[in-house]
Protein backbone atom coordinates (compact mmCIF):
# COMPACT_ATOMS: atom_id res chain seq x y z
CA UNK A 1 0.00 0.00 0.00
CA UNK A 2 2.71 2.49 1.02
CA UNK A 3 4.83 1.61 -2.02
CA UNK A 4 1.81 2.08 -4.31
CA UNK A 5 1.19 5.54 -2.86
CA UNK A 6 4.83 6.55 -3.29
CA UNK A 7 5.13 5.51 -6.94
CA UNK A 8 1.64 6.85 -7.75
CA UNK A 9 2.75 10.23 -6.42
CA UNK A 10 6.41 10.30 -7.40
CA UNK A 11 6.44 9.10 -11.03
CA UNK A 12 3.86 11.63 -12.32
CA UNK A 13 5.61 14.35 -10.31
CA UNK A 14 8.87 13.53 -12.09
CA UNK A 15 6.98 13.77 -15.39
CA UNK A 16 5.84 17.26 -14.44
CA UNK A 17 9.22 18.40 -13.12
CA UNK A 18 10.89 17.44 -16.40
CA UNK A 19 9.22 20.49 -17.94
CA UNK A 20 11.51 22.71 -15.84
CA UNK A 21 14.52 21.49 -17.82
CA UNK A 22 13.22 21.79 -21.37
CA UNK A 23 12.58 24.88 -23.46
CA UNK A 24 10.64 23.16 -26.20
CA UNK A 25 8.94 19.80 -26.17
CA UNK A 26 8.38 17.39 -29.02
CA UNK A 27 4.63 17.27 -29.64
CA UNK A 28 4.94 14.04 -31.58
CA UNK A 29 6.61 12.21 -28.70
CA UNK A 30 3.98 13.43 -26.23
CA UNK A 31 1.26 12.40 -28.66
CA UNK A 32 2.78 8.92 -29.01
CA UNK A 33 2.99 8.52 -25.23
CA UNK A 34 -0.64 9.56 -24.90
CA UNK A 35 -1.62 7.14 -27.67
CA UNK A 36 0.24 4.36 -25.85
CA UNK A 37 -1.49 5.18 -22.56
CA UNK A 38 -4.88 5.40 -24.29
CA UNK A 39 -4.41 1.98 -25.89
CA UNK A 40 -3.28 0.54 -22.55
CA UNK A 41 -6.27 1.91 -20.63
CA UNK A 42 -8.71 0.79 -23.31
CA UNK A 43 -7.25 -2.71 -23.51
CA UNK A 44 -6.97 -3.06 -19.74
CA UNK A 45 -10.61 -2.04 -19.31
CA UNK A 46 -11.94 -4.19 -22.14
CA UNK A 47 -10.08 -7.47 -21.63
CA UNK A 48 -9.29 -7.32 -17.94
CA UNK A 49 -11.26 -4.96 -15.67
CA UNK A 50 -14.65 -5.26 -17.37
CA UNK A 51 -14.80 -9.09 -17.59
CA UNK A 52 -13.67 -9.50 -13.97
CA UNK A 53 -16.20 -6.94 -12.81
CA UNK A 54 -19.05 -8.88 -14.41
CA UNK A 55 -17.68 -12.25 -13.27
CA UNK A 56 -17.95 -11.25 -9.64
CA UNK A 57 -21.40 -9.66 -10.01
CA UNK A 58 -24.75 -11.49 -9.93
CA UNK A 59 -26.53 -11.48 -13.29
CA UNK A 60 -29.46 -9.54 -11.91
CA UNK A 61 -27.09 -6.61 -11.25
CA UNK A 62 -25.64 -6.46 -14.79
CA UNK A 63 -28.03 -3.68 -15.85
CA UNK A 64 -27.05 -1.66 -12.78
CA UNK A 65 -23.37 -2.05 -13.63
CA UNK A 66 -24.03 -0.82 -17.16
CA UNK A 67 -25.71 2.27 -15.74
CA UNK A 68 -22.70 2.99 -13.51
CA UNK A 69 -20.33 2.56 -16.46
CA UNK A 70 -22.38 5.15 -18.35
CA UNK A 71 -22.30 7.41 -15.30
CA UNK A 72 -18.50 7.16 -15.24
CA UNK A 73 -18.36 7.99 -18.95
CA UNK A 74 -20.50 11.10 -18.52
CA UNK A 75 -18.72 12.17 -15.33
CA UNK A 76 -15.48 12.30 -17.31
CA UNK A 77 -17.27 14.11 -20.13
CA UNK A 78 -18.45 16.67 -17.57
CA UNK A 79 -14.97 17.01 -16.06
CA UNK A 80 -13.57 17.68 -19.54
CA UNK A 81 -15.44 20.98 -19.53
CA UNK A 82 -13.25 22.03 -16.62
CA UNK A 83 -9.95 20.37 -17.55
CA UNK A 84 -10.19 21.52 -21.20
CA UNK A 85 -8.90 18.09 -22.28
CA UNK A 86 -5.44 18.48 -20.72
CA UNK A 87 -5.42 14.75 -19.92
CA UNK A 88 -5.93 14.15 -23.66
CA UNK A 89 -2.95 16.29 -24.64
CA UNK A 90 -4.72 19.61 -25.27
CA UNK A 91 -2.85 22.77 -24.38
CA UNK A 92 -5.05 25.81 -24.89
CA UNK A 93 -3.89 28.69 -22.72
CA UNK A 94 -6.25 31.43 -21.58
CA UNK A 95 -5.38 34.24 -19.22
CA UNK A 96 -7.00 34.54 -15.82
CA UNK A 97 -7.22 32.70 -12.52
CA UNK A 98 -10.61 31.23 -13.42
CA UNK A 99 -9.01 29.29 -16.28
CA UNK A 100 -6.32 27.89 -13.98
CA UNK A 101 -8.89 26.95 -11.34
CA UNK A 102 -11.09 25.25 -13.94
CA UNK A 103 -8.19 23.19 -15.32
CA UNK A 104 -6.96 22.19 -11.90
CA UNK A 105 -10.43 21.34 -10.59
CA UNK A 106 -11.19 19.06 -13.55
CA UNK A 107 -7.86 17.25 -13.36
CA UNK A 108 -8.04 16.90 -9.57
CA UNK A 109 -11.55 15.43 -9.51
CA UNK A 110 -10.54 12.97 -12.21
CA UNK A 111 -7.42 11.95 -10.28
CA UNK A 112 -9.37 11.41 -7.05
CA UNK A 113 -11.82 9.23 -8.97
CA UNK A 114 -8.93 7.15 -10.29
CA UNK A 115 -7.50 6.70 -6.80
CA UNK A 116 -10.68 5.33 -5.22
CA UNK A 117 -10.47 1.75 -6.58
CA UNK A 118 -6.76 1.59 -5.76
CA UNK A 119 -7.57 2.33 -2.13
CA UNK A 120 -10.24 -0.33 -2.09
CA UNK A 121 -7.75 -2.77 -3.61
CA UNK A 122 -5.28 -2.40 -0.75
CA UNK A 123 -6.20 -5.73 0.80
CA UNK A 124 -6.86 -7.55 -2.47
CA UNK A 125 -10.43 -6.31 -2.34
CA UNK A 126 -10.65 -6.18 -6.10
CA UNK A 127 -9.79 -9.81 -6.59
CA UNK A 128 -12.33 -12.37 -7.62
CA UNK A 129 -12.23 -16.14 -7.68
CA UNK A 130 -13.60 -17.80 -10.77
CA UNK A 131 -13.46 -21.56 -11.29
CA UNK A 132 -10.77 -21.89 -8.69
CA UNK A 133 -8.45 -19.21 -10.09
CA UNK A 134 -7.63 -15.86 -8.56
CA UNK A 135 -7.60 -12.90 -10.89
CA UNK A 136 -6.11 -9.76 -9.36
CA UNK A 137 -6.12 -6.56 -11.35
CA UNK A 138 -4.75 -4.18 -8.74
CA UNK A 139 -1.27 -3.96 -10.27
CA UNK A 140 -2.59 -3.58 -13.80
CA UNK A 141 -4.90 -0.78 -12.69
CA UNK A 142 -2.07 0.94 -10.81
CA UNK A 143 0.21 0.74 -13.86
CA UNK A 144 -2.55 2.07 -16.10
CA UNK A 145 -3.21 5.08 -13.91
CA UNK A 146 0.51 5.88 -13.61
CA UNK A 147 1.05 5.54 -17.37
CA UNK A 148 -1.87 7.90 -17.87
CA UNK A 149 -0.85 10.43 -15.21
CA UNK A 150 2.81 10.86 -16.24
CA UNK A 151 2.01 12.56 -19.60
CA UNK A 152 -0.91 14.39 -17.95
CA UNK A 153 1.46 15.87 -15.35
CA UNK A 154 3.95 16.74 -18.11
CA UNK A 155 1.30 18.55 -20.14
CA UNK A 156 0.05 20.32 -17.00
CA UNK A 157 3.62 21.50 -16.35
CA UNK A 158 3.88 22.85 -19.91
CA UNK A 159 0.56 24.64 -19.53
CA UNK A 160 1.55 26.18 -16.18
CA UNK A 161 4.80 27.42 -17.74
CA UNK A 162 2.83 29.04 -20.56
CA UNK A 163 0.76 30.82 -17.91
CA UNK A 164 4.07 32.34 -16.75
CA UNK A 165 3.74 31.16 -13.15
CA UNK A 166 6.82 31.09 -10.93
CA UNK A 167 8.70 27.81 -10.62
CA UNK A 168 7.65 27.47 -6.99
CA UNK A 169 4.00 27.99 -7.91
CA UNK A 170 4.30 25.41 -10.69
CA UNK A 171 6.01 22.94 -8.36
CA UNK A 172 3.36 23.46 -5.69
CA UNK A 173 0.52 22.86 -8.13
CA UNK A 174 2.25 19.78 -9.56
CA UNK A 175 2.72 18.36 -6.04
CA UNK A 176 -0.94 19.04 -5.29
CA UNK A 177 -2.07 17.44 -8.57
CA UNK A 178 0.09 14.34 -8.04
CA UNK A 179 -1.33 14.00 -4.51
CA UNK A 180 -4.92 13.68 -5.72
CA UNK A 181 -4.90 9.99 -6.64
CA UNK A 182 -3.25 9.03 -3.31
CA UNK A 183 -5.90 11.19 -1.62
CA UNK A 184 -8.52 9.17 -3.48
CA UNK A 185 -6.91 6.01 -2.11
CA UNK A 186 -7.09 7.46 1.39
CA UNK A 187 -10.74 8.43 0.99
CA UNK A 188 -11.55 4.85 0.06
CA UNK A 189 -9.70 3.58 3.12
CA UNK A 190 -11.68 5.69 5.56
CA UNK A 191 -14.98 4.29 4.35
CA UNK A 192 -16.06 2.31 7.39
CA UNK A 193 -17.95 -0.42 5.59
CA UNK A 194 -17.00 -1.47 2.08
CA UNK A 195 -19.41 -3.99 0.58
CA UNK A 196 -19.06 -5.76 -2.76
CA UNK A 197 -21.90 -3.74 -4.29
CA UNK A 198 -20.25 -0.41 -3.49
CA UNK A 199 -16.90 -1.74 -4.65
CA UNK A 200 -18.31 -2.90 -7.99
CA UNK A 201 -20.18 0.36 -8.56
CA UNK A 202 -17.01 2.38 -8.00
CA UNK A 203 -15.09 0.14 -10.39
CA UNK A 204 -17.85 0.49 -13.00
CA UNK A 205 -17.66 4.29 -12.75
CA UNK A 206 -13.86 4.23 -13.15
CA UNK A 207 -14.11 1.87 -16.14
CA UNK A 208 -16.60 4.23 -17.77
CA UNK A 209 -14.18 7.10 -17.15
CA UNK A 210 -11.34 5.07 -18.69
CA UNK A 211 -13.45 4.32 -21.76
CA UNK A 212 -14.05 8.04 -22.30
CA UNK A 213 -10.40 9.02 -21.84
CA UNK A 214 -8.92 6.20 -23.92
CA UNK A 215 -11.36 6.43 -26.84
CA UNK A 216 -11.01 10.22 -26.96
CA UNK A 217 -7.21 9.90 -27.16
CA UNK A 218 -7.36 7.18 -29.82
CA UNK A 219 -10.02 8.85 -31.96
CA UNK A 220 -8.21 12.18 -31.88
CA UNK A 221 -4.87 10.61 -32.78
CA UNK A 222 -6.45 8.70 -35.68
CA UNK A 223 -7.33 11.98 -37.41
CA UNK A 224 -3.61 12.65 -37.88
CA UNK A 225 -2.52 9.07 -38.51
CA UNK A 226 -1.33 9.87 -42.06
CA UNK A 227 1.50 12.03 -40.70
CA UNK A 228 3.45 9.32 -38.91
CA UNK A 229 1.03 6.41 -38.87
CA UNK A 230 3.40 3.52 -38.23
CA UNK A 231 4.71 5.10 -35.05
CA UNK A 232 1.19 5.51 -33.70
CA UNK A 233 0.13 2.04 -34.77
CA UNK A 234 3.20 0.65 -33.01
CA UNK A 235 2.46 2.61 -29.84
CA UNK A 236 -1.12 1.31 -29.86
CA UNK A 237 0.05 -2.29 -30.32
CA UNK A 238 2.60 -1.91 -27.51
CA UNK A 239 -0.09 -0.50 -25.23
CA UNK A 240 -2.33 -3.48 -25.95
CA UNK A 241 0.54 -5.93 -25.39
CA UNK A 242 1.44 -4.34 -22.06
CA UNK A 243 -2.18 -4.65 -20.94
CA UNK A 244 -2.04 -8.35 -21.75
CA UNK A 245 1.22 -8.76 -19.86
CA UNK A 246 -0.24 -7.20 -16.71
CA UNK A 247 -2.88 -9.92 -16.47
CA UNK A 248 -2.39 -12.03 -13.37
CA UNK A 249 -3.41 -15.69 -13.48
Amino acid sequence: MTTDIIILFLLPLIGGIITFFIKEYNKRIVELILTFSGAYLFSLSLIHLLPELFMQTPKEEYFQLGIYILIGFFIQLFLDFFSQGVEHGHIHVHEGSSFLFSIFFGLSMHSILEGLPLGLDAENALQCTHHGHDHGHGNGLLYGIIIHKIPAAFILGILLKKLKLTKWAILGLLVLFCSMSPIGMGLAQIVEQVNISLLNNIMAIVIGSFFHISTTILFESSTKVHKFGWYKITSIILGCILALLTLNH
